[in-house]
């Protein structure tokens, strides 16, 4: 329960119209509540053998809650935007499922995408299959731009292998521009995903 509870209300059962992508965040802390508590629990119910015991239970229980508080606080504004409906990204399921409309009706124009680790992942093991039935929508192909994220800052079509470039802010600060080579295809409505197409 500790684990699927946050996971089911963080990934759409508060907001069905949006499916949090950091759903992964609070299973790093919210597991460890029953731990910490049945922990707690089995040392305060351990008879006072010792005249330090005591203290080493108190020292035991503030670093428990310690842990629990930093944790807690830490992951507060993955909770704040699932409901609100977004995240940190600016990307939500309508947005995924509109980037999957255009790659699907412009499967020949778009065979193949590259962008940052975080994006391609994110597009390929939840946003190429339809939502209902899991059937894939588009099957084209995706590439993780390599190297570290300091050289996304300003890429070429030559970065990627002359393939379609799919844009979030985890690929670069800043949208790619023409200057360097790039014409915006596709934008999302707030503009938290893009895809480019090489100018040539």
């Amino acid at each position: 329960m500790a684990l699927c509870a946050p996971l089911t209300l963080l990934g759409g059962a508060i907001d069905p119209h949006h499916v949090s992508l950091h759903v992964e965040a609070p299973r790093y802390w919210v597991p460890l509540l029953p731990a910490l508590a049945l922990g707690a629990a089995g040392l305060l119910a351990l008879p006072a053998a010792s005249p330090g015991r005591p203290l080493r239970l108190a020292a035991v229980g503030a670093l428990a809650a310690a842990v629990v508080l930093v944790y807690a606080v830490g992951d507060l504004r993955y909770v704040q935007g699932a409901s609100a409906g977004r995240d940190e990204a600016g990307w939500t399921d309508a947005r995924w499922s509109a980037l999957r409309s255009y790659l699907h009706a412009h499967a020949a124009l778009v065979p193949a995408v590259a962008s940052d680790g975080r994006t391609a992942v994110t597009l390929d093991f939840m946003y190429r299959y339809a939502p209902i039935g899991g059937a894939v929508r588009w099957r084209g192909r995706v590439d993780a731009l390599p190297g570290a994220r300091r050289r996304y800052r300003r890429l070429r079509p030559a970065d990627t292998g002359g393939v379609a470039l799919l844009w979030s802010r985890y690929t670069s600060p800043r949208p790619p521009r023409a200057a360097d080579g790039w014409r915006a295809a596709w934008r999302s409505d707030n503009g938290a995903l893009a895809v480019y197409l090489p100018r040539t």
